[in-house]
C-alpha cells in the first residue's frame, strides 16, 4: 500500500544532532600537507603536473602515516577498531577522490561517529564531499540520473542484496538528484539539478528527496539486521542467525552502535568464539608494535600494510578490503611470515641488549591458543621469531 512519507530530517534537526553525537576516539593532527591548497590534477598546468603529483603522493602517504600513529597510540581499544571497521563499510578511495583534505575529513567523521548513533551517522557519511566524489553522486543530475551511489547505499551501507529492486534503485537515484559540493567543496543541496517530481520507493510515494530515501531505509528493520549481522561477523565470526535476529531487534530501537557492540560482547558466543578468524593486516601489525615498543615509523608501517593487501585509505573496490581466509593467499602469507620474523628479531635483540629476560608474556594474549611448536631455539632472537611466526598467531 502506498504511503506518502513525512520527512523528519531536515537539516537543522539534522546539524543539531551531529553536534552531540558521542565521541569514538581521537583522530591524529592532521598532517602538514592539508595546510595547502589541493585541486584535481586535471586543472594543474601539463608542465607543473609531475611535481604536483609527486607532492600529491607524499601526503596520501602522510595521511596513512598519521592513521598509523592514531592507532599506535589508542592500542586497537573497541573505537579504534570500529574505525577501521566503519572505513571498511563506508569505503572510499584516496586513488579516485584525489583530494587528500576530503580524505582525512572523511577519517575525522568515522572517528567521531564510529560509536555513536547509526541513524545520524548514515545522515552524516552520505553527505560526506568524499562519499559523494567516490560513488558519482556529485554526477547525478535531474536530467541524467547517476545510480551508483543510489545502489551502495541500499546494497553495501543499509539493506543489503534482495531487499530492494532495480526500480527501487533508480527512484533512489532520481531522489538523490542536487546533492552536490560547492566551491570550497562542501556538501549543498543543488536545488536547479533535483528531480523533484513525485517518486516510488520501497511502498512510499512522493516528492522524496535523499534524506527521505535514508529514513526510508533505516525504518526497514533489514538495515538493523544488516549491520548487526555485519558486526557479528566481525566480532564473533561464527554464525547465530537466532542470536543476531535478537540482537537486530534492539538494535532496531534506537540505532545505538556502542550498545550493540556491548550486546554482543555479553553473549556467551562472544565469550567462547573459537577464535579461528584471520587477523587483517592492522589487527595482525599494530598490537605487536605497541606491546614491543617497536619504533619502527609509521611511514614504513603502512607501507607493510599495503604489502600486505590493506592500503589504508584505498580499499581495492567498493566492498573494501578482503577478510578471513582471503588474507592468506601464498604471496600475502610469504609477505605476513617475513614481516612477523623481522618484528621478533628486532624485539629479541633490543632484549638481548638491554639485558632483559627474553620472555613472549608480552605478546601472550595476541595468541589464541598455545604455540604449535613446542620447542624453542636458544637465542632470544631465534625464540621471538619463532613464537610470532606460529601458524596460530594468524588468528584472533
Amino acid at each position: 500500500m502506498s504511503k506518502v512519507l513525512t520527512h523528519l530530517h531536515s537539516v537543522g534537526l539534522l546539524s543539531l544532532c551531529l553536534l552531540f553525537l558521542p565521541i569514538a576516539a581521537q583522530a591524529a593532527t592532521p598532517p602538514d600537507c592539508l595546510s595547502r591548497e589541493w585541486v584535481l590534477p586535471g586543472k594543474i598546468p601539463q608542465e607543473d603536473r609531475p611535481a604536483y603529483n609527486k607532492s600529491l603522493n607524499q601526503c596520501n602517504q602522510d595521511l596513512k602515516a598519521a592513521w598509523v600513529d592514531e592507532m599506535r597510540a589508542d592500542n586497537q581499544s573497541d573505537s579504534t577498531r570500529m574505525v577501521v571497521f566503519w572505513h571498511n563499510h563506508f569505503t572510499s578511495s584516496i586513488q579516485k577522490v584525489r583530494l587528500p583534505n576530503l580524505i582525512w575529513q572523511q577519517h575525522e567523521l568515522i572517528t567521531r561517529y564510529a560509536m555513536g548513533n547509526f541513524r545520524v551517522f548514515l545522515h552524516a557519511i552520505a553527505k560526506d564531499p568524499a562519499m559523494l566524489i567516490y560513488l558519482d553522486g556529485v554526477r547525478n543530475l535531474r536530467q541524467a540520473p547517476n545510480e551508483n551511489f543510489a545502489r551502495e547505499v541500499l546494497e553495501l551501507f543499509t539493506l543489503g542484496e534482495g531487499h530492494y529492486s532495480e526500480q527501487d534503485v533508480k527512484e533512489a537515484a532520481r531522489a538523490f538528484t542536487g546533492w552536490s559540493l560547492n566551491k570550497q567543496r562542501q556538501f549543498m543541496f543543488n536545488l536547479k539539478q533535483h528531480d523533484d517530481s513525485d517518486k516510488i520507493f520501497m511502498d512510499h510515494s512522493g516528492k522524496l528527496n535523499g534524506d527521505d530515501i535514508l529514513d526510508i531505509v533505516l525504518n526497514n528493520p533489514e538495515t538493523a539486521h544488516f549491520i548487526t549481522e555485519k558486526l557479528w561477523a566481525y566480532w564473533v565470526g561464527k554464525p547465530a542467525p537466532q542470536r543476531v535476529n535478537q540482537l537486530a531487534q534492539g538494535f532496531y530501537q534506537n540505532y545505538e552502535i556502542a550498545d550493540l557492540i556491548d550486546a554482543i560482547k555479553a553473549t556467551d558466543e562472544y565469550r567462547n568464539r573459537p577464535r579461528n578468524q584471520v587477523k587483517s593486516p592492522v589487527e595482525l601489525l599494530i598490537p605487536i608494535l605497541v606491546k614491543t615498543g617497536n619504533d619502527l615509523p609509521s611511514a614504513a608501517v603502512a607501507k607493510q600494510l599495503r604489502t600486505l593487501g590493506q592500503d589504508l585509505f584505498n580499499p581495492p573496490n567498493v566492498k573494501g578490503w578482503p577478510s578471513g581466509n582471503d588474507w592468506l593467499t601464498s604471496t600475502y602469507l610469504i609477505d605476513r611470515q617475513n614481516i612477523l620474523a623481522s618484528y621478533g628479531r628486532d624485539y629479541g635483540k633490543r632484549l638481548t641488549e638491554q639485558q632483559q629476560a627474553c620472555s613472549t608474556e608480552p605478546l601472550a594474549d595476541l595468541m589464541p591458543t598455545p604455540p604449535l611448536r613446542k620447542t624453542f631455539a636458544s637465542s632470544c632472537p631465534q625464540k621471538i621469531v619463532q613464537w610470532l611466526t606460529d601458524p596460530s598467531f594468524q588468528l584472533k
